[in-house]
């Protein structure tokens, strides 16, 4: 299935990762019969990647997660007086 997938977001790391065109190094299926338009309900795996990908990106470029990091923690503050 090929579908036009838009994204705004004010990150631009973000943006310039999801910006990328299909490689087109796989097949496309119709979306006709036999429930095949359910599938389109679902993010393909090669875009939930590029999302990680971008928002990794970003947390770097902002100085939010070191370089080489999977991950952040930070310390949580409770505004209960």
């Amino acid at each position: 299935m090929k579908k036009t997938i838009g994204f705004v977001t004010n990150a631009i790391r973000s943006a310039e990762e999801l910006a990328r065109p299909c490689s087109g190094d796989h097949k496309h299926m119709v979306l006709i019969g036999e429930g095949r338009a359910r599938r389109a309900q679902v993010y393909p795996v090669e875009i939930c990647k590029s999302i990680i990908s971008g928002l990794r990106d970003q947390m770097t470029y902002d100085g939010r997660l070191g370089s080489g990091l999977t991950g952040a923690a930070d310390a949580v503050h409770d505004n209960k007086e």
